[in-house]
């Protein structure tokens, strides 16, 4: 059953009956005129506009749509069109109509005195609705995406640009008409134009001052077209200020311009008769044209070497693998305390700020058994790509690459008593079977791996072996023990 669309206000009950049965009664339905329930508006200041406005109702709109008549109770105030239409079927409606600020509705004393906007149907078919709405006196300008900290070798600050709000800093809607926004690069300290920075645009400067229009429709600079302010010419400080005939200036926060400086220096550890090659060198703004040539010291080159300079690309901010830096005597005295060496990156001309960074080498180096199976059988096929890597005594981390080859000697040995192993034979490719052979592992390698693998063959008897790796000056390494059973 439908209850069709009431003809008129009043009451109704739906009632439902049957022979032998009692009588069933629905609630009592009231029928009142339908009712434009809402009016929504933002806020406006004089010489702006809003389109973002919205009518709402408590029933769809009829056949042919509902025409909604719209009245201010001070048109020299506030503006609005004298009638939107409501399509058929919906019950709301945004963007309903545009209204428009044109005077405000503050007094003398800065109290608002709301101007009424009240949204009707001629023949009062529909109930009314009213809203208040506020023009605020004045508007603001704040300038938006200024850099605060900058150097003289950083790149132009692009994209600057200005908003037009509420003095309260909030949505005041749109331009009514174009705005001609001045923007300037002013000097902190007297309100003058600055020395140490201009500004530009795609069409205009590098000046200490220019204009940008602000569009009719539009509450905002940006890309419109954006402003960029450049390299700074000095160290010091600066704002950006933007400016418009009867709205507020809006000021950036101060800017503070230094001399640009290396930032920081990567080093690994070292050993003696290490280097390494993965140094690195960052800096706070990129390198300017034709490279930054950077001046590298070592307070102790009997104990630390590097190169005497090293160049960053122009427009890089950071260099991997920058330089090389070699260990020749450790930093670590007879008590096991650390006395790193100084390693300083500078410029020669002192126009950067200048960074260092310790360097330590650690006593000594140990060798490493990798990829050794420690349960096997007499069936068990070659235990293949065994190596040897070359790391830190102390704590068995990297320690960088050797300065020279290193003749390295692995054996099988019998755990036991420390002699030749009798069940197990070492072999590389194209060698023969044998207890003990000896590699090379190369100059800036820190590994044999590959270099080639070694091959501990397949068991001849039960028992247990380890593999060791040798070399002159450097501490031994050996595998877990391996068990062979049957």
């Amino acid at each position: 059953i439908s209850a069709g669309t009431p003809t008129a206000g009043g009451q109704y009950q739906i009632t439902a009956s049957a022979t032998n049965v009692s009588t069933g009664t629905s609630a009592t339905v009231t029928v009142r005129a339908p009712a434009i329930s809402s009016i929504r508006v933002g806020a406006l200041a004089v010489g702006t506009h809003r389109v973002d406005t919205s009518i709402n109702l408590d029933s769809p709109a009829p056949a042919g749509g509902l025409r909604v008549n719209l009245i201010s109770s001070d048109p020299n105030k506030v503006q609005v069109p004298a009638t939107t239409t409501v399509p058929a079927g919906q019950s709301s409606l945004s963007s309903a109509f545009t209204i428009t600020g044109v005077g405000t509705t503050f007094d003398g004393t800065g109290r608002d005195q709301p101007i009424s906007l009240t949204a009707s149907v001629s023949d009062g078919s529909w109930a009314s609705a009213s809203t208040p709405v506020s023009v605020q006196a004045s508007l603001s300008l704040i300038v938006q995406n200024v850099q605060t900290t900058r150097t003289t070798q950083s790149p132009a600050n692009t994209t600057i640009w200005a908003d037009l709000r509420c003095t309260n800093g909030g949505d005041c809607g749109q331009l009514n008409a174009p705005l001609t926004v001045t923007f300037s690069a002013i000097d902190p300290t007297n309100g003058g134009l600055s020395s140490i920075v201009k500004l530009s645009s795609p069409t205009a400067g590098p000046v200490a001052s220019l204009d940008i229009v602000m569009a009719t429709d539009t509450a905002t600079t940006y890309n419109s077209p954006f402003i960029s302010a450049g390299t700074p010419s000095a160290t010091g400080q600066y704002q950006i200020r933007a400016s418009a005939n009867a709205v507020g200036s809006g000021i950036s926060s101060t800017v503070s311009v230094s001399q640009p400086a290396i930032t920081g220096i990567s080093i690994g550890t070292l050993a003696p008769g290490t280097h390494r090659v993965d140094s690195s060198i960052n800096l706070d703004s990129p390198a300017p044209a034709g490279g930054l040539v950077v001046t590298l010291v070592s307070s102790d080159p009997n104990k630390v070497q590097v190169p005497a300079t090293t160049t960053i690309p122009a427009g890089q901010s950071s260099l991997a693998g920058a330089f090389t830096i070699t260990g020749l005597a450790t930093t670590i005295d007879g008590t096991g305390r650390d006395h790193p060496v100084t390693i300083t990156a500078s410029v020669s001309d002192g126009s950067w700020i200048s960074k260092t960074a310790p360097a330590s080498v650690q006593q000594s180096l140990v060798l490493l058994v990798q990829n050794v199976a420690t349960s096997r059988t007499l069936s068990s096929a070659p235990n293949t790509s065994i190596w040897v890597d070359l790391r830190c005594a102390a704590s068995n981390g990297d320690c960088g690459l050797l300065n020279a080859d290193l003749s390295i000697t692995m054996a099988a040995i019998n755990p036991s008593t420390g002699a030749a192993s009798t069940i197990v034979s070492l072999s590389t490719p194209n060698g023969p079977a044998t207890t003990s052979l000896t590699l090379t592992m190369a100059a800036n390698t820190n590994s044999t791996y590959n270099a080639p693998f070694v091959t501990a063959g397949t068991p001849t008897n039960t028992g247990t072996y380890q593999i060791t790796a040798t070399a002159t000056g450097v501490n031994s390494g050996a595998s877990g023990v391996v068990t062979v059973t049957p």
